[in-house]
């Protein structure tokens, strides 16, 4: 660690669920050709959909069946999320990237921030512990998972080291999203930290310490 921090807080890895990090299809260079979540779906794109869908729903309304309407939209609609299409064993057909944040979130831009706050509605717990004591992992939960687990060991090693602390706490937000979900402190001491989550849905976000 270049310093030791004294302010009675550990730091906070929040580790977020599903569709809670921005992703890019990339090109052998790296560079960005499109979004890969959220979803862009462009005007040309919405063109092709409504005009893939509009034979086989109007046929499907004259004549009360379905009239191939099921299987054209599901192909309609795979066809306009390809970018996130993978193979059986889990593995992207494209090369995708995850927008990832070295840092704590106090040194984060703006547009990330707020996109990160409209994501997990931590705000809260910012607001106690400082944003600079809050780390936002972001990964993609499809592909290879050991180089996940590798990118998270880095990851601890540099939240204490930029927050100055010799341990880290883990925020989990896996579970059914909820606009509602909150997650606050309720208490502090100098070697630990209660929690509470405020869900209105059955599953909370969870947390843990890391040594």
């Amino acid at each position: 660690m270049e310093y030791t921090c004294e302010c009675g807080c550990y730091p906070t890895i929040i580790i977020p669920g599903i569709g809670d990090c921005k992703a890019f299809e990339v090109d052998e260079k790296g560079d960005r050709l499109r979004k890969a979540w959220p979803p862009d779906i462009d005007a040309a794109a919405t063109k092709k959909l409504k005009n893939a869908l509009i034979g086989p729903a109007l046929r499907m309304m004259l004549f009360r069946r379905d009239m191939g309407f099921s299987k054209r939209a599901g192909e309609a609609i795979a066809e306009a999320l390809d970018v996130l299409s993978s193979y059986p064993d889990g593995t992207f057909k494209h090369k995708i990237e995850v927008e990832t944040y070295d840092g704590p979130l106090s040194e984060l831009k703006e547009e990330d921030r707020k996109f990160i706050y409209r994501m997990l509605p931590f705000k809260p717990l910012a607001d106690t512990i400082g944003e600079d004591h809050v780390f936002y992992f972001a990964f993609t939960p499809i592909g290879n998972t050991k180089d996940t687990v590798g990118r998270l060991r880095d990851f601890i090693k540099m939240a204490k080291k930029k927050s100055g602390h010799d341990k880290v706490n883990l925020g989990s937000a896996w579970g059914e999203p909820s606009p509602r979900r909150t997650l606050t402190p309720t208490g502090t001491t100098a070697t630990s930290t209660a929690w509470s989550a405020s869900c209105r849905r059955s599953t909370a976000p969870s947390l843990c310490q890391i040594l």
